[in-house]
C-alpha cells in the first residue's frame, strides 16, 4: 500500500508582520500561495480590510474604483477594488482579486490587508474562487480597461500601481461574483523564518 501525496491547498496564507497606522487601523502583511487547479481561469478574491467588531453593512454595497498593481516583470496582476462591498461578514469593504490561468501557481510575497481593531489574532480570511467577477454588470477586465490575467507561474515581491479607474462622483457599482468555491484560512500561521 503506497502513501498518497497530500493535495496542495488552493490558497495558503502565512502572517509576516503588522504595521501600526492611525489607531485603531493596522496593516497586516501576509505571504499568499495560490494554486488554480480548475480547468480554466479563476478569480481569487480576498477581502481588502476587516473589522474586529463587524458593523452593519450598507443597503446597496458596491465599488467605485479599481487600482491595478503588478510586479516588475508583469507576471502578477492584482486588482484592488475600493468601496463598501463586503465579501465576508467582518469585512470592512473592498476586495483584492487575482485572475489565474488553469494550472497556475503564484506566490505573493507581501499581501497587505487592513484591520480596524485591537486584536487581529482571531482573523479568518475567506477567499472566494470564482469563474466570473463583474462590476456594474461588466467583466472586471473590461471595466478596468486592462488585461488582468497573471502568469501561470510567478513569485512576486513588491507590487506597484500600473492602472486605475474610478466612477464619476465616486458612485458605487454592484459587484457580481460567480463563485465556484471558497477557502477559509482560520488564524493564519506565522511565516517560517528565512
Amino acid at each position: 500500500m503506497s502513501a498518497q501525496q497530500p493535495v496542495a491547498a488552493p490558497v495558503d496564507l502565512c502572517y509576516m508582520k503588522m504595521e501600526m497606522a492611525k489607531p485603531p487601523l493596522k496593516h497586516l502583511h501576509f505571504q499568499a500561495f495560490l494554486r488554480n487547479t480548475a480547468p480554466g481561469p479563476r478569480w481569487f478574491v480576498f477581502p481588502a480590510s476587516f473589522y474586529e467588531k463587524p458593523a452593519a453593512g450598507p443597503t446597496n454595497p458596491g465599488v467605485f474604483a479599481a487600482e491595478v498593481f503588478s510586479d516588475s516583470g508583469h507576471k502578477v496582476l492584482l486588482a484592488h477594488l475600493l468601496g463598501t462591498y463586503r465579501s465576508q461578514a467582518d469585512s470592512a469593504g473592498g476586495l483584492n482579486a487575482l485572475l489565474l490561468p488553469a494550472g497556475a501557481v503564484v506566490t505573493l510575497r507581501d499581501l497587505s490587508l487592513s484591520f480596524w481593531g485591537d486584536d487581529p489574532s482571531h482573523l479568518a480570511v475567506h477567499v472566494q474562487i470564482a469563474e466570473e467577477l463583474k462590476v456594474g454588470g461588466v467583466p472586471l477586465e473590461q471595466w478596468v480597461g486592462t488585461k488582468l490575467l497573471s502568469a501561470s507561474a510567478a513569485d512576486a515581491g513588491e507590487l506597484g500601481m500600473i492602472a486605475s479607474r474610478k466612477t464619476p462622483d465616486s458612485a458605487e457599482l454592484p459587484v457580481e461574483i460567480k463563485e465556484s468555491g471558497e477557502w477559509v484560512i482560520y488564524k493564519p500561521r506565522r511565516c517560517p523564518a528565512d
